[in-house]
């Protein structure tokens, strides 16, 4: 072993690394969290000299993927060095060094270890690291008789900042960021602060500030203006003004927003649905977010303008296209868009109803027409996360796949694991598990009979008719529908009897990357969708809030309106 004792730790590897005689082709390979000035060093060496450079993959909780090492080491052209540091100075992880030497040693490739962080703090053992280089800052005193010779030449390029996007975190091209002026490994550290710089920088594309509430060209444009704070502030602002004129509800109206609805709910809704569990309260009716106006129609049924409201809502599970079925809501609404169909498909829509089997017959038919219309008619899968080798030509080791599942009503938690090892066959069953507590049972489908709908319809349609003339008078078609995503309103259907409607206000269309802006660059809600959507609460909590049950119940019956079960019953007969 020799001992070399140099002006700093940063001279220290410098003269390691630039001792190493590379040549074209070379493969350097080096962790993910590596110093930026090393960084610096291996790009200058690729500049210079044409060496390679690949990141080994961590392991979910931070250290270096081991097997994936060994792969990397295997690969031809067999890489030249391994270097990494030992405490990056952007975390407060260790690498387990030891390991990494063995598997650099192992496949006799030199192991060069910044211990900068660790020299001085941490017991290290040369032998034990199998490190064939170690840098770091040291503490010593001259023998007697000694000289020392001191070093003036310094390194002007070490002190000035030249850093461009080659220094930055080095997977920001996968995260689809072409281009970064400058990005401090020291800063942008953990997942959480990485999505939050990349959103940052997306966001630069923004007509108006994401968090600004601009409103301007008829819009008011904001991140979550569609998705969904519209639907939090109309409804404020539609009770504020039945306060305003004295209105007083007969029976309790109850505001519920819970702040993660997107990632599940599990610290919002599902607490406040725990906290009125606790009492015994029982909710006559739940209202939630869901879609709203199709301004364009819904292909392939109907061109005509038509309000959805969602009766039953898709669930998620985490783990071949499973089999097309009708089943409530679709079916409701398929009969209800027969009046606005074409004349050939108002007949089929119309069998749905009177013809047995005609239901699988267009489940089949409507699942070829489109993507979308699929999506009410079978549950769907997507594969989300795919992870495996390491290089393109390296056979990897292990993989493994996500798929992500929206259940259809009536499916349960294991059907997605039958599909799943039906399609894959026996030799990968054994691999195949769901993924967390995300698998959900499927929430009841609320009935459109009932006079719950009927109160929504009243509310959307009569907001509809204070649109104008553009709509030509016409009655506004109000149909149940299946909301292919979910919302908070699970965690609360175990306190309703009725089941949820779930609505939005605001319009959509697939013309003009309108459907592209929810949860994207340059969101926004139209003003005159706003309007039209503090009118629907508006009427809604006055309708609710002076809504008696079994007033309610006799005027379904009295129009002619089917209980749930019947149509159940007609359901599984088709």
């Amino acid at each position: 072993m020799q001992i070399a004792i140099v002006g700093s730790a940063t001279s220290a590897w410098a003269q390691v690394f630039h001792g190493i005689p590379f040549k074209p082709g070379d493969v350097i390979l080096t962790s993910v969290a590596e110093y930026g000035s090393n960084y610096l060093a291996f790009l200058q060496a690729q500049k210079r000299t044409g060496v390679r450079i690949q990141v080994i993959p961590e392991t979910p909780e931070g250290d270096i993927s081991i097997p994936h090492l060994q792969q990397l080491l295997q690969q031809q052209p067999r890489p030249v060095l391994v270097s990494i540091s030992h405490v990056p100075t952007s975390s407060g992880r260790m690498y387990d060094a030891a390991a990494v030497g063995a598997a650099a040693a192992a496949a006799g490739v030199p192991f060069l270890l910044d211990a900068c962080q660790t020299a001085g703090q941490v017991p290290l053992d040369v032998q034990q690291l199998q490190c064939d280089f170690l840098t770091g800052p040291s503490s010593y005193e001259l023998y007697d008789g000694a000289v020392r010779y001191e070093q003036y030449e310094v390194s002007m390029a070490a002190k000035v900042s030249v850093s461009g996007a080659g220094s930055s975190r080095l997977d920001f091209t996968a995260r689809g960021l072409q281009e970064v002026l400058r990005a401090s490994v020291a800063y942008y550290n953990t997942e959480q602060e990485l999505e939050s710089l990349v959103q940052a920088l997306q966001e630069l594309d923004w007509r108006h500030p994401p968090f600004s509430g601009a409103v301007a060209d008829g819009a008011v444009w904001g991140r979550g203006a569609q998705d969904v704070k519209v639907g939090v502030v109309s409804l404020l602002e539609a009770a504020l003004a039945l306060l305003r004129q004295g209105f007083q509800p007969a029976r309790s109206l109850l505001f519920a927003f819970g702040h993660d609805p997107e990632v599940g709910g599990d610290l919002g809704a599902m607490h406040i649905a725990e906290l009125l569990a606790s009492p015994g309260v029982q909710l006559e009716m739940i209202v939630d977010e869901g879609i709203g106006l199709a301004l364009a129609g819904v292909a392939p049924f109907t061109k005509q303008p038509v309000a959805l409201v969602g009766t039953a809502e898709k669930q998620l599970q985490t783990v071949q296209p499973p089999p097309t079925k009708l089943v409530s809501p679709t079916r409701e609404f398929m009969i209800a868009l027969a009046d606005l169909a074409p004349a050939w498909l108002s007949l089929m829509l119309l069998a749905v109803k009177y013809v047995p089997f005609a239901g699988r017959l267009l489940a089949k038919m409507v699942s070829m027409a489109s993507e979308e219309a699929a999506a009410v008619v079978r549950s769907t899968a997507a594969v989300t996360l795919a992870a495996a080798g390491v290089a393109d030509n390296v056979l990897p080791q292990s993989g493994s796949v996500t798929i992500n599942f929206r259940l259809l009503p009536g499916d349960t938690p294991q059907t997605p694991l039958q599909l799943t090892r039906g399609w894959l066959g026996r030799a990968a069953a054994a691999n195949i598990s769901m993924k967390g507590d995300k698998a959900l049972q499927p929430m009841a489908v609320a009935d459109a009979s009932e006079p719950h709908f009927a109160i929504m319809q009243d509310a959307i349609q009569a907001a509809w008719r204070l649109q104008g003339p553009q709509h030509n008078g016409k009655a506004l078609p109000v149909v149940p529908m299946l909301l292919p995503a979910m919302t908070d309103s699970r965690h609360y259907a175990r306190l309703s009897p009725n089941g949820a409607l779930r609505w939005s206000p605001g319009t959509f269309s697939t013309a003009g990357g309108e459907l592209n802006r929810i949860h994207g660059t340059n969101e926004r809600m139209r003003i005159a969708d706003f309007a039209c959507g503090l009118l629907t609460y508006e009427a809604l909590l006055r309708s609710f809030g002076s809504y008696e049950a079994e007033a309610g119940q006799r005027a379904g019956e009295a129009v002619g309106r089917q209980p749930l079960q019947q149509q159940q019953q007609q359901q599984q007969e088709l």
